[in-house]
């Protein structure tokens, strides 16, 4: 399950005031089936649980430990080693981790809140975690260049505690700072991206479904009522109804915004696209052939837009992985947003833009 979705859940938990124990892996060391971070929420004494941290034996002591914070309500770190008794569930790792167990309280709702907001926006942030030995965990979150939700003034005015949060911040690694006599987790939350797909049709149902399943953010713009709807798109973050060149007011574009151009027709995608290299986005890509794209460039050009801006358009978009449905082909345009996401322009995986080469050649 994605961060996004967890928060989401974590949210509207709090919301119908469910008690619930979350668990958080806030160190790892050597070898282990899941990275730090990864959370898991249990529920009614372990019969339901929301997400992971790594399932198998690990998963069902953590289960087992969770009860006891259920009960008292004083949050715990436990330190989990993976061994040769493990293998039967699954898991041959070796590694240590330790996880923080902490009750779920409807203090946290306004910190959960403002994070989920925040992730959205695609910023990044630090969530805190006051740790003492005979009371519930308090939560807080510190953003760039604000003060955290309820972060007592006595922590946030200590110099050090904001270098030690910058650096959380800068290295995407939990520390533990200890004040008095109380631990504070630091833990990194990085802002989520968000994919923006114009066109509402068969491909983008499968591209919104895909992009939401890998922890981005989705918003799809199309200009008729039938294609940007609720009904059609119930999950995503944001459905606009607007002309295409209109609905860019609408958006919130940034570094960390992908645009998908999947539109309905070759004129429009060239309106998208136009629009499109004014913005900010850290990825810009649109389906189609190559005498189609061609076009579409030769156009642009001939109203100025630069070669060099052309050049970094993902058109075809996608991973050459020979899609041939809409379900292939939204597989193959995901795919190439999580490349992106992670390594960038790192050309280990072969891109579909790569095609049109030869066109670059000629018109350089």
């Amino acid at each position: 399950m994605s961060s996004i979705n967890l928060y989401k859940q974590i949210c509207q938990l709090l919301e119908e005031e469910r008690k619930g124990v979350l668990a958080t892996i806030i160190m790892t060391r050597g070898s282990t089936p899941v990275s730090a971070l990864s959370k898991m929420v249990v529920l009614d004494g372990g019969a339901n649980i929301i997400g992971t941290v790594g399932g198998g034996c690990l998963e069902a002591q953590v289960i087992t430990d969770s009860k006891t914070v259920y009960e008292t309500g004083i949050p715990d770190i436990k330190t989990y080693t993976m061994t040769e008794d493990d293998i039967e569930g699954g898991l041959i790792c070796g590694g240590t981790l330790d996880i923080l167990l902490e009750l779920l309280n409807s203090a946290m709702l306004p910190v959960f809140k403002k994070l989920l907001d925040n992730c959205l926006e695609g910023k990044d942030a630090v969530l805190g975690t006051v740790l003492t030995k005979d009371s519930m965990s308090k939560k807080f979150l510190v953003t760039e260049g604000e003060k955290g939700t309820d972060l007592p003034e006595e922590i946030f005015a200590r110099t050090e505690f904001k270098d030690v949060a910058h650096e959380v911040r800068r290295t995407g690694k939990t520390l533990i700072y200890e004040i008095g006599g109380s631990k504070i987790v630091l833990e990194p939350v990085a802002g989520v991206y968000t994919v923006v797909i114009f066109g509402g049709g068969h491909v983008s149902k499968f591209v919104a479904e895909a992009a939401q399943r890998t922890g981005f953010a989705v918003c799809v713009v199309d200009d008729r009522a039938k294609f940007a709807s609720r009904k059609r798109f119930p999950t995503v973050e944001q459905v606009v109804c607007a002309g295409f060149r209109e609905a860019f007011s609408q958006l919130r574009i940034n570094e960390k915004t992908y645009l998908v151009i999947v539109t309905r027709g070759h004129s429009y995608d060239e309106v998208v696209l136009e629009e499109a290299l004014k913005t900010p986005a850290g990825y810009i890509g649109m389906i189609g052939s190559k005498r189609k794209i061609s076009k579409t460039y030769d156009n642009l050009r001939e109203r100025g837009v630069g070669i060099s801006k052309l050049k970094n358009v993902f058109s075809p978009l996608g991973l050459d992985i020979g899609a041939e449905t809409a379900e292939e082909i939204a597989v193959s345009i995901v795919a190439e947003l999580i490349k992106f996401r992670h390594i960038k322009h790192d050309k280990s995986a072969p891109h579909l833009r790569d095609s049109m080469r030869p066109y670059f050649k000629k018109n350089k």
